[in-house]
C-alpha cells in the first residue's frame, strides 16, 4: 500500500534530524581525532623525555630522532584527517542534495496550491456573478413596478364609457343594438368621436 507524500513540514523536520545526525557523527569524529591528538601529545611527550635520557648521544642521532617523531606525528595527523575529511564532505552533499529535493517538492506544491486557489477564485468569482444576475432579474421581475402611462381625461371619459356599454350589451334588443350601431356610424361620418 503506497504511503501518503510527507508534507513540507515533514520533510523539513526529517532534513533538520539528518543535519543533527551529521553534526552528531562530525563532534564524535571530533571528539576521536581530539583524542588520537591528545594521545600523540603524549607519545611525543615520552618520546621527548626518552630523548633527553638519551642526551649522551651523538647530535646526529637526537637530529635524527626529532624528525623520525616529527614525521611520524604528521604522517598519523594526516591519515585521521583525510577519512574525517571525506566524511564530512559526503555527509555535506547528502544533505544539500535532500535539502534541494525538499526544495523542489516544497515549489511544486506552492504551485499546485496557487493554481487550486486561483480556480477556486475564480469559480467563487463566477458564482458571484451568476448570483447577482438572478437576484436582478427576480428583483425586478417580482418587486419592481410596472410604469403605466398617464391617461388623458377624454381617454379616461372613453374607457368609463366602454366599461358601461360593455356591461348593459347584453341587456340590449336586437332593434336598440342596431340603432345604436347606426348612431356611432352616423357620428363617425361626420368626424365626431363616438363614446
Amino acid at each position: 500500500m503506497k504511503e501518503p507524500p510527507l508534507s513540507l513540514e515533514d520533510r523539513l523536520t526529517a532534513i533538520a534530524y539528518q543535519f543533527v545526525n551529521l553534526y552528531e557523527r562530525w563532534s564524535e569524529d571530533r571528539q576521536v581525532a581530539a583524542k588520537h591528538s591528545a594521545e600523540i601529545a603524549d607519545l611525543v611527550n615520552r618520546l621527548t623525555v626518552q630523548v633527553s635520557r638519551l642526551e649522551g648521544l651523538a647530535p646526529e642521532v637526537e637530529e635524527s630522532l626529532k624528525k623520525s617523531v616529527f614525521q611520524a606525528a604528521q604522517s598519523v595527523t594526516q591519515s585521521m584527517a583525510q577519512p574525517l575529511r571525506q566524511e564530512v564532505i559526503q555527509q555535506t552533499k547528502i544533505f544539500a542534495s535532500n535539502l534541494d529535493r525538499l526544495l523542489h517538492s516544497a515549489q511544486e506544491a506552492l504551485l499546485k496550491t496557487s493554481v487550486q486557489s486561483f480556480r477556486w477564485q475564480l469559480q467563487m468569482l463566477g458564482l458571484s456573478l451568476v448570483c447577482c444576475l438572478m437576484i436582478s432579474f427576480f428583483f425586478i421581475k417580482f418587486w419592481m413596478p410596472r410604469p403605466h402611462l398617464p391617461l388623458m381625461e377624454d381617454q379616461v371619459r372613453k374607457l368609463a364609457n366602454g366599461y358601461l356599454l360593455e356591461t348593459i350589451w347584453p341587456h340590449m334588443t336586437e332593434g336598440e343594438k342596431t340603432r345604436f350601431e347606426h348612431l356611432v356610424d352616423m357620428a363617425r361620418k361626420n368626424g365626431e368621436t363616438p363614446l
